[in-house]
C-alpha cells in the first residue's frame, strides 16, 4: 500500500510521519519514527515510534549517513510514493552548514532509490495548519490535538514542548499537507 511521507528533518530531532493515499487522512492511519528525545521516551507510543540518538560514529559525515538510513527505512517500510520535506528556514541560525550536509545526504539516497521527493519552506506548512505562517510551535501542537484529539504532551508525560514532541507534531503537517494537495490534484482541484 503506497504513502505519503513527510518529514520533519534536523540533526538531533528528526520525524517523520507516513499515511496511505488511498486512504482518508485519519491519524490512526499515521505511523511515525522520531529520533531523540528523553531514554524514557525511547520505544512505541502506539504507532509512534522514537528511536536513539545516532551516537556510534567516527565522524559527523558517518552520523548523517546512518541519520538517513533510518528515515530511508521508513520510507521502504511505508511504501512511500511521494516523500516530501520541510525545506530550511530562511532565517535559520545555528549549525545550518551541518544539517546542509545531513539533508543533502537524505536526498541523495531518496534520489538513488527513485523515490520522488520535493521541499517547501516551513511557513506554507504552518499556514495550512494555523492559518498563519508565523505560527509558533505551541500553535502547531495545539493545532494537532484539535485535528487528532490527541495531546502528545500527555502522552510523553512532558509539562512543556519539545523534542520529540515538537517534531513529531510538524511532520504530521507537512505529511498532511501533501496528502491534501496529492488528493485535491486527483479531484482536479490543483
Amino acid at each position: 500500500m503506497s504513502s505519503i511521507v513527510g518529514i520533519d528533518y534536523s540533526i538531533t530531532g528528526p520525524a517523520a510521519c507516513s499515511h496511505p493515499i488511498d486512504k482518508p487522512w485519519d491519524i490512526k492511519n499515521c505511523d511515525f519514527v522520531a529520533i531523540g528525545g528523553a531514554k524514557k521516551h525511547i520505544g512505541y507510543h502506539g504507532s509512534i515510534f522514537i528511536d536513539n540518538p545516532i551516537t556510534d560514529y567516527a565522524y559527523d559525515v558517518e552520523r548523517y549517513s546512518k541519520l538517513a538510513d533510518v528515515f530511508m527505512e521508513f520510507c521502504r517500510d511505508a511504501e512511500a510514493e511521494f516523500v516530501m520535506l520541510e525545506g530550511y528556514a530562511m532565517q535559520a541560525n545555528g549549525r545550518v552548514f551541518a544539517l546542509a550536509e545531513a539533508t543533502g545526504i537524505l536526498k541523495y539516497k531518496l534520489d538513488a532509490e527513485g523515490f520522488e521527493f520535493d521541499a517547501q519552506t516551513p511557513p506554507v506548512f504552518k499556514k495550512f495548519a494555523c492559518d498563519k505562517g508565523n505560527a509558533k510551535k505551541e500553535d502547531m501542537t495545539y493545532q494537532f490535538k484539535v485535528d487528532t484529539g490527541v495531546d502528545l504532551l500527555d502522552l510523553f508525560g512532558m509539562d512543556k514542548l519539545r523534542s520529540p514532541v515538537d517534531n513529531i507534531v510538524d511532520a504530521y503537517w507537512i505529511c498532511k499537507w501533501k496528502y491534501n494537495n496529492l488528493i485535491n490534484i486527483n479531484k482536479g482541484e490543483a
